[in-house]
């Protein structure tokens, strides 16, 4: 049976009309950015996990009504990890609970930074795929 231990949150902002993507960094490093997200606890849902972990890594405080799961996979340890979607804009202030850095950033710096590139890849790709093959900013992203 497969061990789920990790559950990520892709948030997207529309600000002025332009794609952000709520990213936050490792303690101990300030560029290696990734998705909020971490391990899930006894009784609870990789949804619950994502909501929880998006909240202490950033302050920020999701709908699961908005969140569609858009990508699944197994890491280089043998442990599954869901990310889920949420769409659409939040006005709340993004705020380190546990001391990385908070941003919202485009999604080529997700494309192109840090130590989850491939992992982030896969998922702005199904993002694409998925929700915003509408969004020409992330079409040049996936479609060079």
């Amino acid at each position: 049976m497969l061990h789920y231990k990790a559950a990520c949150l892709v948030l997207t902002c529309y600000n002025d009309e332009n794609l952000r993507i709520l990213s936050v960094s490792r303690k101990t490093d300030p560029n290696a950015i990734g998705l909020p997200g971490g391990g899930i606890e006894q009784d609870e849902t990789p949804l619950q996990a994502a909501i929880r972990e998006t909240y202490e890594e950033t302050g920020i405080t999701i709908n699961p009504n908005r969140c569609v799961p858009i990508y699944e996979a197994i890491d280089s340890t043998g442990i599954g990890v869901i990310t889920y979607l949420h769409m659409g804009s939040l006005d709340a202030v993004a705020v380190s609970k546990e001391q990385g850095i908070v941003r919202w950033v485009e999604p080529i710096e997700l494309w192109t930074t840090g130590p989850f590139v491939e992992y982030n890849k896969m998922v702005l790709v199904e993002m694409y795929r998925r929700v915003f093959s509408w969004h020409p900013q992330l079409g040049r992203l996936v479609n060079p």
